[in-house]
């Protein structure tokens, strides 16, 4: 996974902000929610649900499902490719 082109992350006491610089649409993700980004970047959707399981002892299919819900979102926005 990606972040589309003209999207950046900014690291916050709080968690991130993922800021498309051309339209100034942004989401502000607490601290699981930028991890999971974050592992998707680095990997997938199933990375991301694996560190969230891992970091917050989640069941197995509640993470997938956070995760899911998280990039469909992400995506929809057009904040992620």
């Amino acid at each position: 996974m990606k972040l589309t082109p003209g999207v950046s992350i900014a690291a916050t006491d709080s968690g991130a902000i993922v800021l498309d610089e051309g339209t100034g649409a942004m989401v502000h993700l607490n601290p699981s929610g930028y991890g999971c980004l974050q592992a998707a970047l680095d990997g997938n959707g199933v990375e991301a649900a694996a560190w969230l399981e891992s970091t917050y002892r989640l069941d197995p299919g509640r993470a997938r499902h956070d995760a899911h819900q998280l990039l469909r979102e992400l995506q929809e926005r057009g904040l992620l490719a």
